[in-house]
């Protein structure tokens, strides 16, 4: 077989750094932008612990809830990574992306690292406590499903 392996596979979990936006396209479909923040903690030469702070942009293609989610939510993206080129003031510009197939938010808005302005966003997203735990066998409700 000529063809070799190739993987593009990107899992990512971070916050969501700002409010996405949704543009809809002249064919009709609709494309998410937003960014997901990650933080990397390590030492430095010194002995000291040191921050970095990433931003990563992400797209998404269709209908997609999350652009009515807080910023500083916790999201798991998976999907591949895309390059593409730009003009802008007269130069060739590349950017990288991370096409979102598949989006799980995983919570609230963090209490400890969501940023600057996150105490309102806190103040204003109710916590949804669990639904009960499925029981093997029993008939699901119309309250049961989550669609």
């Amino acid at each position: 077989m000529s063809e070799s392996l190739s993987i593009n596979r990107v899992a990512i979990v971070g916050r969501l750094a700002a409010r996405p936006t949704v543009k809809r396209l002249p064919s009709g479909k609709a494309l998410t932008t937003l960014r997901i923040e990650t933080r990397d903690r390590y030492k430095d030469r010194a002995g000291e612990m040191q921050e970095r702070v990433e931003q990563h942009p992400c797209i998404l293609w269709g209908e997609r809830s999350v652009a009515a989610l807080p910023v500083g939510t916790m999201l798991y993206i998976e999907g591949r990574l895309s390059s593409r080129s730009y003009a802008a003031r007269g130069e060739t510009r590349w950017a990288t992306e991370l096409v979102g197939e598949k989006v799980v938010p995983l919570g609230d808005v963090g209490a400890s690292d969501a940023g600057p302005g996150s105490a309102n966003l806190r103040e204003a997203t109710s916590p949804r406590s669990a639904p009960p735990p499925a029981v093997p066998g029993a008939p699901l409700e119309d309250g049961d499903i989550p669609f």
